[in-house]
């Protein structure tokens, strides 16, 4: 049951919050992991670029806006560069960017395809991007602090192939 709040008072802050770091060491989880962000060209999905890139993550970016993504890719890999021992094969790319339209479902598998094909793997996907169609409105109107609290169901529904 969730309990009944208090009112939150308003923030006196004279800035927005704009930068969050939550506690952990980033560099340990992220170092030479390859993280397939969808929907990184801009906003929450291109700090998460960046926060990925800084602490040693290979990034797949894959976003329908071109040219932000393209930009982004490169300075990420202007400011954080692989370095690798010349003794070995070379490393992939700190970025790639590669267009996808997330409505278009042969995109989004070319987009993991390209990644695979880039990176050889993928140890996260985050998606960032979102759709909806012009006139759709996902946000339930019946839904508050009442109607939370009821128990979810717990009816199991079971599809048989025949």
């Amino acid at each position: 049951m969730i309990p009944p709040s208090e009112p939150v008072p308003p923030s006196n802050s004279a800035s927005a919050l704009t930068q969050f770091f939550p506690g952990g060491n980033f560099k340990e989880a992220f170092d030479e992991k390859v993280v397939l962000i969808v929907g990184g060209a801009n906003g929450i999905g291109a700090s998460l670029v960046e926060l990925c890139c800084q602490n040693g993550a290979h990034v797949c970016i894959g976003d329908i806006d071109t040219t932000e993504g393209e930009a982004l890719s490169k300075k990420c890999r202007d400011k954080w560069p692989v370095y690798w021992d010349p003794a070995l094969p070379p490393k992939p790319p700190r970025t790639s960017f590669y267009t996808a339209d997330i409505t278009d479902y042969q995109a989004v598998v070319s987009l993991f395809d390209r990644a695979f094909r880039t990176y050889k793997r993928i140890d996260h996907v985050v998606v960032t991007a979102g759709s909806m169609e012009a006139g759709n409105n996902w946000f339930d109107q019946k839904l508050n602090l009442e109607s939370v609290q009821e128990p979810p169901s717990t009816k199991d529904i079971r599809f048989q192939k025949k």
